[in-house]
């Protein structure tokens, strides 16, 4: 070997190493963001197999998935491309692009989260929340009935019934107002109450005969009234009386009878029972066409709306590890705006729009299991 050939081996020798540590590195990187991907799986996968077997040995709630989490969907794939042509202008070593495509990225992220945070709360708007019943507490009908000339109203599927006839619409606002004068009756409107006093009335039904179910507005308040040797007597409200009726009467304003969940049942929910729909009409359960039998009925009265909780359990996992994503990307678009960042230097970017790219096929999977699978 001549002493040039020589002089020119000893030069590139540097630059061969360089390479291959750059090599080794982007290596041991992917080995470890395959690893931490694989862990997630594996933890979804749980998670996901649960919700199969619950749903299927209990009450289960066909929901419909709030409409921001399409919004949510729309946004990660928008970012995920945006991820990618960050990594492009790296490799044609264009920094100007690079900030672009980073930020728009970042701003992908945090609207995610954003759209997911008003995806939950779209939830809890509809009566679903982390942990709730499926059939409603304090229904109208179980404790408290609200009359009319002594005639109760009955309330079926949101629609209000008087003699088994359906109120229209004007009648139906009235009981409402009247239901939210209820609703705030530990700081009762005296004035508005009095102009319904004297044909409106409320029962609370009670499970003690110490406790009087039949009430009267009597100077400025309701009272329990009963009948003492032909006088009749008046009794301040206990307290549980006034829960009862306040909870009730909010039920009703908020829309809520049968179901805790706000909706029509069979278009926007379905209750399944180990795997099949229960039928619903007019207040009835049936199951494959026959009457629920009391004590299932006693049990679905008494079921949590696992459905629900899944939904947020699964969202907010998925929640957790998007936002570790885009906070290692914000450190990489303050590199970006440093210029660090060309086309023999970006590992940074490149294994975060892998893991990004990640985040946006799982988002897919979990919004498509739980539209699809439930």
């Amino acid at each position: 070997m001549s002493e040039i050939e020589a002089q020119d081996n000893q030069a590139n020798k540097p630059f061969e190493e360089d390479q291959n540590s750059q090599v080794q590195r982007e290596k041991r990187s992917k080995n470890l963001l395959l690893l931490g991907c694989i862990s997630i799986v594996m933890m979804f996968a749980g998670l996901t197999s649960a919700y199969l077997v619950i749903r299927m040995d209990n009450f289960w709630v066909q929901m419909s998935m709030p409409f921001w989490f399409v919004i949510s969907t729309v946004i990660i794939l928008l970012s995920s491309l945006t991820y990618f042509l960050a990594v492009k202008a790296a490799k044609n070593n264009n920094p100007s692009m690079i900030k672009v495509f980073m930020v728009l990225s970042l701003l992908g992220g945090v609207g995610f989260t954003i759209s997911q945070v008003k995806g939950w709360k779209e939830l809890m708007g509809n009566g679903y929340y982390f942990i709730s019943k499926i059939i409603a507490d304090n229904r109208y009908g179980e404790r408290v009935n609200i009359l009319k000339d002594g005639v109760p109203f009955e309330y079926i599927d949101g629609v209000f019934y008087r003699n088994k006839e359906a109120l229209d619409k004007e009648e139906t606002e009235e009981v409402l107002e009247y239901a939210k004068l209820l609703a705030g009756i530990d700081e009762l409107d005296v004035n508005a109450i009095q102009t319904y006093s004297s044909n409106y009335s409320v029962t609370v039904f009670t499970d003690s005969s110490e406790l009087y179910d039949e009430l009267v507005f009597k100077n400025g308040e309701f009272l329990n009234v009963r009948d003492s040797l032909g006088i009749k007597v008046y009794e301040p409200l206990l307290a549980a009386q006034r829960i009862e009726i306040k909870r009730c009467a909010q039920n009703l304003v908020d829309g809520i009878g049968t179901f805790q969940i706000k909706g029509e049942y069979g278009k926007d929910f379905r209750i399944m029972y180990n795997g099949d729909p229960l039928q619903y009409e007019n207040g009835v359960f049936y199951f494959n066409d026959k009457r629920l039998k009391q004590e299932d009925i006693a049990k679905l009265e008494s079921t949590k709306n696992t459905a629900s909780s899944f939904v947020y359990i699964l969202s907010f996992m998925h929640l957790l590890h998007l936002i570790g994503g885009w906070i290692y990307m914000s450190v990489t678009v303050v590199g970006a705006f440093r210029e660090k960042y060309n086309q023999d230097n970006y590992l940074k970017i490149k294994m975060g729009s892998i893991y990004w790219h990640f985040l946006g096929g799982l988002w897919i999977f979990l919004y498509g299991f739980l539209t699809f699978i439930h």
